[in-house]
Protein backbone atom coordinates (compact mmCIF):
# COMPACT_ATOMS: atom_id res chain seq x y z
CA UNK A 1 0.00 0.00 0.00
CA UNK A 2 1.54 3.19 -1.25
CA UNK A 3 0.69 6.66 -2.44
CA UNK A 4 1.79 7.64 -5.92
CA UNK A 5 2.54 10.71 -7.99
CA UNK A 6 2.45 10.51 -11.79
CA UNK A 7 5.92 11.19 -13.21
CA UNK A 8 6.22 11.83 -16.95
CA UNK A 9 9.77 10.95 -18.04
CA UNK A 10 9.63 12.66 -21.46
CA UNK A 11 8.88 16.15 -20.10
CA UNK A 12 10.38 15.46 -16.63
CA UNK A 13 7.22 16.69 -14.91
CA UNK A 14 5.12 15.47 -12.01
CA UNK A 15 1.34 15.70 -11.93
CA UNK A 16 -0.04 17.30 -8.76
CA UNK A 17 -2.70 14.62 -8.26
CA UNK A 18 -1.98 12.08 -5.51
CA UNK A 19 -3.11 8.52 -6.26
CA UNK A 20 -4.18 7.24 -2.87
CA UNK A 21 -6.45 4.30 -3.62
CA UNK A 22 -5.41 0.82 -4.68
CA UNK A 23 -6.02 -0.28 -8.25
CA UNK A 24 -4.62 -0.52 -11.73
CA UNK A 25 -3.90 2.75 -13.50
CA UNK A 26 -2.89 3.31 -17.09
CA UNK A 27 -0.89 6.49 -17.00
CA UNK A 28 0.42 6.38 -20.56
CA UNK A 29 3.75 5.77 -22.25
CA UNK A 30 6.69 7.33 -20.45
CA UNK A 31 4.73 7.64 -17.22
CA UNK A 32 5.58 5.96 -13.92
CA UNK A 33 4.74 6.38 -10.25
CA UNK A 34 6.87 8.12 -7.68
CA UNK A 35 5.93 6.08 -4.63
CA UNK A 36 5.55 7.06 -0.99
CA UNK A 37 4.72 4.48 1.70
CA UNK A 38 1.28 4.72 3.23
CA UNK A 39 2.34 3.03 6.48
CA UNK A 40 3.82 4.72 9.53
CA UNK A 41 7.55 5.37 9.14
CA UNK A 42 10.15 5.44 11.92
CA UNK A 43 13.33 7.47 12.28
CA UNK A 44 15.72 6.43 15.03
CA UNK A 45 18.76 8.07 16.54
CA UNK A 46 20.52 5.32 18.47
CA UNK A 47 23.87 3.75 19.27
CA UNK A 48 23.33 0.90 16.79
CA UNK A 49 23.34 3.40 13.91
CA UNK A 50 26.03 5.49 15.64
CA UNK A 51 23.86 8.61 15.41
CA UNK A 52 22.98 9.50 19.00
CA UNK A 53 22.05 13.16 19.47
CA UNK A 54 24.50 15.35 21.38
CA UNK A 55 23.30 18.53 23.02
CA UNK A 56 23.39 20.32 26.39
CA UNK A 57 20.97 20.71 29.25
CA UNK A 58 19.70 24.05 30.55
CA UNK A 59 22.41 23.99 33.21
CA UNK A 60 25.15 23.41 30.62
CA UNK A 61 25.85 19.71 31.14
CA UNK A 62 26.55 17.57 28.07
CA UNK A 63 23.62 15.33 27.17
CA UNK A 64 23.48 12.35 24.81
CA UNK A 65 20.04 11.21 23.66
CA UNK A 66 18.68 8.18 21.85
CA UNK A 67 15.33 9.10 20.31
CA UNK A 68 12.89 7.50 17.88
CA UNK A 69 9.75 8.94 16.35
CA UNK A 70 7.02 7.80 14.01
CA UNK A 71 5.49 9.84 11.20
CA UNK A 72 3.07 9.52 8.28
CA UNK A 73 2.94 11.33 4.98
CA UNK A 74 0.01 13.70 4.46
CA UNK A 75 -1.36 12.50 1.07
CA UNK A 76 -2.79 15.83 -0.07
CA UNK A 77 0.67 17.44 0.34
CA UNK A 78 2.84 14.85 -1.40
CA UNK A 79 3.17 16.99 -4.50
CA UNK A 80 4.51 19.91 -2.41
CA UNK A 81 6.84 17.51 -0.58
CA UNK A 82 8.23 16.20 -3.84
CA UNK A 83 8.65 19.69 -5.34
CA UNK A 84 10.39 20.98 -2.22
CA UNK A 85 12.78 18.09 -1.55
CA UNK A 86 12.56 15.69 -4.52
CA UNK A 87 13.20 12.27 -2.99
CA UNK A 88 15.73 13.50 -0.42
CA UNK A 89 13.12 14.42 2.17
CA UNK A 90 14.12 11.73 4.69
CA UNK A 91 17.52 13.38 5.11
CA UNK A 92 15.75 16.71 5.65
CA UNK A 93 13.44 15.04 8.19
CA UNK A 94 16.44 13.69 10.13
CA UNK A 95 18.25 17.05 10.16
CA UNK A 96 15.13 18.95 11.17
CA UNK A 97 14.32 16.45 13.93
CA UNK A 98 17.88 16.72 15.25
CA UNK A 99 17.58 20.51 15.49
CA UNK A 100 14.10 20.54 17.05
CA UNK A 101 14.95 17.85 19.63
CA UNK A 102 18.23 19.57 20.57
CA UNK A 103 16.45 22.93 20.94
CA UNK A 104 13.81 21.43 23.23
CA UNK A 105 16.42 19.57 25.28
CA UNK A 106 18.24 22.86 26.02
CA UNK A 107 15.17 24.06 27.95
CA UNK A 108 15.44 21.39 30.68
CA UNK A 109 17.89 20.84 33.51
CA UNK A 110 19.78 17.60 33.95
CA UNK A 111 17.74 16.86 37.07
CA UNK A 112 14.51 17.16 35.03
CA UNK A 113 15.88 14.71 32.45
CA UNK A 114 16.61 12.29 35.26
CA UNK A 115 13.13 12.60 36.79
CA UNK A 116 10.67 13.51 33.98
CA UNK A 117 11.81 11.83 30.78
CA UNK A 118 8.22 11.23 29.60
CA UNK A 119 7.18 14.85 30.12
CA UNK A 120 10.14 16.05 28.06
CA UNK A 121 9.34 13.47 25.33
CA UNK A 122 5.78 14.84 25.16
CA UNK A 123 7.05 18.39 24.60
CA UNK A 124 9.54 17.17 21.98
CA UNK A 125 6.75 15.31 20.17
CA UNK A 126 4.51 18.39 20.17
CA UNK A 127 7.25 20.68 18.79
CA UNK A 128 8.29 18.12 16.18
CA UNK A 129 4.68 17.59 15.09
CA UNK A 130 4.20 21.34 14.68
CA UNK A 131 7.34 21.70 12.55
CA UNK A 132 6.63 18.63 10.40
CA UNK A 133 3.02 19.62 9.74
CA UNK A 134 3.84 23.21 8.73
CA UNK A 135 7.09 22.76 6.82
CA UNK A 136 7.68 19.10 5.97
CA UNK A 137 4.23 17.83 4.92
CA UNK A 138 4.12 14.95 7.40
CA UNK A 139 2.31 14.11 10.62
CA UNK A 140 4.30 13.00 13.67
CA UNK A 141 2.37 10.37 15.63
CA UNK A 142 4.71 9.54 18.53
CA UNK A 143 8.17 10.16 19.97
CA UNK A 144 10.12 8.12 22.49
CA UNK A 145 13.31 8.92 24.40
CA UNK A 146 15.07 5.56 24.51
CA UNK A 147 18.42 6.54 25.97
CA UNK A 148 19.75 9.36 28.14
CA UNK A 149 23.36 9.77 29.14
CA UNK A 150 24.47 12.55 31.45
CA UNK A 151 27.99 12.94 32.88
CA UNK A 152 28.83 10.15 35.32
CA UNK A 153 29.60 12.60 38.12
CA UNK A 154 26.06 14.00 37.84
CA UNK A 155 24.48 10.54 37.76
CA UNK A 156 26.54 9.50 40.77
CA UNK A 157 25.48 12.64 42.65
CA UNK A 158 21.80 11.99 41.83
CA UNK A 159 22.05 8.38 43.02
CA UNK A 160 23.79 9.55 46.20
CA UNK A 161 21.05 12.13 46.83
CA UNK A 162 18.38 9.45 46.33
CA UNK A 163 20.18 7.17 48.81
CA UNK A 164 20.46 10.07 51.27
CA UNK A 165 16.71 10.82 50.94
CA UNK A 166 15.95 7.15 51.61
CA UNK A 167 18.17 7.24 54.71
CA UNK A 168 16.41 10.39 55.93
CA UNK A 169 13.01 8.75 55.39
CA UNK A 170 14.15 5.63 57.29
CA UNK A 171 15.50 7.74 60.16
CA UNK A 172 12.23 9.70 60.40
CA UNK A 173 10.21 6.50 60.51
CA UNK A 174 12.50 5.07 63.19
CA UNK A 175 12.17 8.30 65.18
CA UNK A 176 8.37 8.22 64.86
CA UNK A 177 8.28 4.54 65.93
CA UNK A 178 10.51 5.21 68.91
CA UNK A 179 8.40 8.21 69.90
CA UNK A 180 5.27 6.03 69.91
CA UNK A 181 7.11 3.36 71.89
CA UNK A 182 8.31 5.87 74.52
CA UNK A 183 4.84 7.43 74.81
CA UNK A 184 3.39 3.96 75.32
CA UNK A 185 5.98 3.18 77.99
CA UNK A 186 5.25 6.53 79.65
CA UNK A 187 1.50 5.75 79.71
CA UNK A 188 2.21 2.31 81.20
CA UNK A 189 4.45 3.86 83.85
CA UNK A 190 1.78 6.41 84.79
CA UNK A 191 -0.83 3.64 85.07
CA UNK A 192 1.45 1.68 87.40
CA UNK A 193 2.13 4.77 89.48
CA UNK A 194 -1.61 5.33 89.94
Amino acid sequence: VEYGLDYYAITLTVDNRTYDSAGLYFLGLGHSFIKFPRTIQTIEFNAAHDDLLHTRTLDGLPLTLGVSFQYRYIPQHLYELYRAYKLKHVHVYENTATAVIANVACNYSAYTFFNDKQGIATVMERELAKTFAHKLYAQVDALQINYIQLPMTFQDAILESIATKQNITQSRRYKDNMQVTFETLLMVARQRKN
